[in-house]
């Protein structure tokens, strides 16, 4: 008889036990929220002056300060041409058109691979700004100047586009608008001329921009 009745008690203890919500080792994770996506992108019209550019409206996503993500719609114009110039001479600007600006432009003659078609036709700028600017809000521009030894490198390269940035600060409530562009390299950027300006035709790419 005192034996069933240890043989009860051993098994009465853990159903017990389990009943009770069983061991306290047992945890229970929180639900992670799901990644925030991207929104579409569609065209999306500016005027300047008597010039009209057809960009693009694109989604990002951000975090706030809190670190939630959340997402931005801010505003690209790509591949705009700034300036032209023949090989071995300096560039000069030249005025905006209108046109389409939904693309990257051409990258300058390179050793490196790009996956963007190079071209000595390659004198192009990037623009990133906040969606929701006013026509006369006055607000910090950023350019970034690619770097590469003067050998390599664009300003479509895509760890150097604004999109993030931009978003980011609009989130922020501190907007500025992001510009990137392309000089030439190698060769083609630097070779010695002799006349009043020199040969370095990419920095002179820089000072045109």
């Amino acid at each position: 008889m005192r034996k069933s009745v240890r043989t009860v008690l051993s098994l009465a203890i853990p159903l017990a036990l389990a009943a009770c919500g069983g061991s306290n080792n047992s945890t229970t994770k929180p639900s992670e929220p799901k990644p925030v996506e991207p929104g579409v992108s569609y065209p999306v019209e500016t005027e300047i002056g008597d010039v009209t550019l057809v960009g693009t409206s694109e989604s990002v996503v951000v975090r706030d300060t809190a670190g939630t993500q959340q997402k931005v719609r801010i505003e690209s114009f790509k591949g705009i041409p700034y300036a032209e110039a023949t090989r071995f001479n300096h560039s000069d600007t030249v005025a905006l058109e209108d046109g389409y600006a939904t693309e990257f432009g051409a990258v300058c003659p390179q050793t490196a691979l790009t996956e963007i078609r190079q071209s000595e036709d390659c004198l192009n700028l990037n623009i990133w700004r906040p969606s929701n600017l006013e026509a006369d809000q006055v607000v910090p521009v950023y350019v970034f100047i690619h770097g590469g030894n003067f050998e390599n490198g664009s300003g479509s390269d895509p760890h150097i586009h604004g999109d993030n940035v931009v978003a980011q600060g609009q989130l922020d409530g501190q907007p500025f608008i992001a510009v990137t562009f392309n000089y030439r390299l190698g060769l083609l950027g630097s070779t010695y001329k002799d006349d009043s300006k020199g040969g370095n035709f990419g920095i002179g790419d820089q000072n045109a921009h």
